[in-house]
Order: C-alpha cells, then sequence, then structure tokens
C-alpha cells in the first residue's frame, strides 16, 4: 500500500482475440531504476506485473508520472505486453498525469510503438488541443501529423444482409424405365447364368481350405480338434492349469501356452514345463540364464555368496523405470488435478526414486497446474526447470504463460507400495481445452 499523499493513477484494460475470446497473459509496468520521495520517506523500484483474469481484463493503481516531490522527474513507464498466443508483443512508453486518475490502457497503447519519433502518451491524450499551425485534434493526431506518420486506417462498415435465394427451376420429366436386366458378369465371370462359390467372392469354405497370410480373430478363435492335428486351441473356461493353445508336430508338442500367459516350450530348447514370467507379472531368471552355476554344484567356500535357483524381479524392483504419454490428452472447465492415463508407473515400499517429467503443453487460454500421486506416506520434495519449488508431493505449481518445463524432485517412500503418477490440470478452469501433449515422458531411478 502507497502512503497515503503520494497521487496514483489507476490504469485498466483488456484484450481479446479478434473473435472475443480472452487473451492470457500478463501487462508489465517499469519506471526508473528507483524513485525517492522524501517527503514520505520511502523509495519506489522494480517493475509491477498485472496477470489477465478469466476475461482478459486487469486493473492496477500505479504513482503518478508528474507526482509533487518525487526524484528523478521527468520520467515515463516503460508498459510490456506479454500475451499468450501473439508472437509480438509490444513495448511502448505512456505518462500517467496526476489530474487524471483513470485511464484505459487502450486510450493510450500506440497503433505502432516502432513509428519514428515516438514519444510517451499523456493518460488524457482524447483532449483536443491547438498548435500554432492551428491544428485541431488529439495529441495522437498531431504527433503524427508531426512525424509524418499515416493515420490509423477506419474500421470496415457492417456487411449488407445477403440476398434473398432465387427461385428452383422447373423438374424435368422422367424417363422411361429400362428392361430389367441379367446379371452376366461377377468377379470376372462372364456368362449367362453366373453360379458363384466361395473362392468367387474371396471367402473361406465351411468345409475347410487352405488360407494363406496372416490370420486375426477379434474377440478369440476356437477350434476343437483331436490329438494327432498339428494345432489344439481350447477354452481358457477348462479349469486351472489349461493348455489354451498348442503346436503338435508329427504328434509332438513343440510349445503350449497357459491361461496365466506361461509358454513352456519341449525339444531341448528350454526344458519342458520352464515358467518364464508367473501370474503375479515377475520375471524368473535360472543360474544358466545369467552364465551362472548352480547352488548344487558351487559351495560356500572362500566367501562366494549362493545363488537361489530361481529369482524373481517384480518390475516395481528395476533401478531404472519409465513411461511416455502415446497420445494427447485434453481437458476443459477443471483446476482440479486428476491423474495422467499415460505418466504412471508401480513404486516399491521403503525406497528411494530419483524423478524426473519433461511435459509440454498447449495452452488455450487457462493454463496448467501440476502435482503428483504417490504411494501412501511418501514424501518428495521437487522443482520445476524457473527454479520454482514443491515441498510436498500434493503441493501445485501453475503455469500460466509458458507451454512446457522439467520437473525433479526425491520421492522417499514408506510402508506401503503404490504408484508414482503425475496429475494436472488446467492453472485456471476455461472452457479452452489445455493439451498435455504426446510425447511428454517420466522416468524414475531408484538409489535406495
Amino acid at each position: 500500500m502507497l502512503p497515503e499523499g503520494i497521487p496514483t493513477v489507476t490504469v485498466t484494460g483488456r484484450f481479446l482475440v479478434p473473435d472475443g475470446r480472452p487473451l492470457a497473459g500478463q501487462v508489465v509496468f517499469r519506471g526508473p531504476g528507483m524513485v525517492t520521495f522524501g517527503e514520505f520517506d520511502v523509495i519506489l523500484g522494480g517493475a509491477v506485473t498485472v496477470p489477465l483474469d478469466a476475461t482478459g481484463a486487469f486493473e492496477v493503481e500505479l504513482p503518478a508520472t508528474d507526482a509533487p516531490g518525487m526524484n528523478p522527474t521527468g520520467w515515463s513507464y516503460s508498459v510490456a505486453e506479454q500475451l499468450t498466443g501473439v508472437p509480438m508483443s509490444r513495448t511502448y512508453q505512456i505518462l500517467l498525469p496526476a489530474d487524471t486518475p483513470a485511464v484505459d490502457l487502450a486510450d493510450l497503447a500506440p497503433t505502432d510503438p516502432t513509428t519514428p519519433n515516438y514519444v510517451a502518451v499523456r493518460g488524457d491524450s482524447a483532449y483536443e488541443v491547438a498548435v500554432e499551425a492551428g491544428f485541431v485534434g488529439t495529441v495522437d493526431q498531431w504527433l503524427m501529423s508531426l512525424t509524418g506518420a499515416q493515420g490509423p486506417k477506419g474500421d470496415p462498415g457492417d456487411q449488407g444482409p445477403q440476398g434473398d435465394q432465387g427461385p428452383q427451376g422447373p423438374k424435368g420429366d422422367q424417363g422411361a424405365q429400362g428392361a430389367p436386366g441379367v446379371v452376366q458378369s461377377v468377379n470376372g465371370q462372364a456368362v449367362a447364368d453366373v453360379v458363384l462359390d466361395a473362392a468367387a467372392v474371396g471367402a473361406f469354405p465351411a468345409t475347410g481350405g487352405t488360407v494363406t497370410g496372416e490370420v486375426t480373430a477379434t474377440g478369440g478363435l476356437r477350434v476343437n480338434t483331436d490329438a494327432s492335428t498339428n494345432a489344439i486351441i481350447t477354452d481358457s473356461a477348462a479349469g486351472s492349469g489349461a493348455r489354451i493353445a498348442v503346436m503338435r508336430v508329427g504328434g509332438a508338442t513343440k510349445f503350449s501356452l497357459n491361461q496365466f500367459g506361461e509358454l513352456t516350450l519341449a525339444g531341448g530348447l528350454i526344458s519342458a514345463g520352464r515358467t518364464l514370467v508367473d501370474n503375479a507379472g515377475a520375471l524368473k531368471i535360472t543360474a544358466a540364464d545369467v552364465g551362472a552355476l548352480p547352488t548344487t554344484a558351487r559351495g560356500a567356500a572362500g566367501g562366494v555368496a549362493s545363488l537361489d535357483a530361481e529369482s524373481r524381479v517384480p518390475l516395481a524392483q528395476l533401478p531404472i523405470q519409465y513411461a511416455y504419454k502415446s497420445a494427447d490428452t485434453s481437458r476443459t472447465d477443471t483446476a482440479g488435478t486428476a491423474s495422467d492415463p499415460h505418466l504412471t508407473f508401480p513404486a516399491a515400499a521403503n525406497a528411494k526414486y530419483l524423478v524426473e517429467a519433461v511435459v509440454g503443453w498447449e495452452n488455450g487460454g487457462g493454463g496448467f497446474r501440476v502435482d503428483w500421486g504417490v504411494p501412501s506416506g511418501s514424501t518428495m520434495l521437487w522443482v520445476d526447470n524457473d527454479g520454482s519449488v514443491a515441498p510436498s508431493p500434493g503441493a501445485d505449481l501453475t503455469f500460466n504463460v509458458t507451454v512446457g518445463t522439467t520437473l525433479k524432485g526425491l520421492l522417499v517412500t514408506a510402508g506401503s507400495a503404490g504408484s508414482l503418477t503425475v496429475r494436472w490440470a488446467q492453472a485456471t478452469a476455461n472452457a479452452a481445452a489445455t493439451t498435455l501433449k504426446a510425447g511428454s515422458y517420466l522416468t524414475a531411478t531408484r538409489v535406495a
């Protein structure tokens, strides 16, 4: 709050897209480096940044540029417009005299600040002035007459109404009906009496035949045959351990796949009954898979540790995990964070992970808000690449102008396992969508 007695001017403004939708962004006002008011024992310095609200509008109260007793004097404000979706941001100077306590930026901002001999505009630029040459008009018009600049082009007039549609022409007479024809050519057959079979229309005959190329059966394929054939496919409802697919060559089983997705091979490739992935999703590795001796063939002498015959490695225990967005995700009219459908994976209990997420989005006007979903009892200190810090996984970081960032932090889980998930929404609820782009990714490296 400024000390009472320093004259101020209230500046307002509103920024819209040509179709009437509000723009997002901010307006930055900068004075000289430092302004001293000795009478009030105060020194003012720095920039004033005013964000646009959901309607594209802003309001700010600033010290007048001709306030008495300030040092220096004779200065003006530099105005920088930083608007989302507007590639050419404007910067220009304005004066805010105390005798005009309220102004709108639309009355001050120049049409083209790069015009030669451009000077700062008073807050009451709409009043009429007369110069020695007898010119009468606004200050802006007078300045353009001095610099030789061409005045702004006037607004186009309203479009006239659409004319009435002309009358429809008369309908022509219907032609005579032709004689009924006879189908004499189908799929290359040109005979008097066409007879179609399965081969004529590219169909598989009901009595069997040979299929060439890949065959895909949506919803499942069931083939009931006897044990002497080369393929058997049975129903998964046949009970626990039932064979779902079996391949035989010459009556001998070469491989089978059961209802748990376990693959067994025969013929010396992998011993019969060998399970690669169990029903819990754990990878099973034997000593032979890693070129090691089994525990029965090696002793504990010399301090050599023994290996179990089988080791299970759950996916959550792997040292490095990653996830990425395979498709865009759009959200509208929401500022409450929700889990992203792609950027998630399991986290183990009592573990530490170095977490990094690189995300990019399209901002329709509502900006971007982000935090984390973590297992119960977990802690996480994390930052973005601009230096903003969040002390906990549920503390939000918001972005109104930028459309991409890198998030990093240390996740420390407690006694519960769960999922590490990027959660996000719009910074401010907006009907124009914020879209998190495909290709954004999440990685975590377990360090303890």
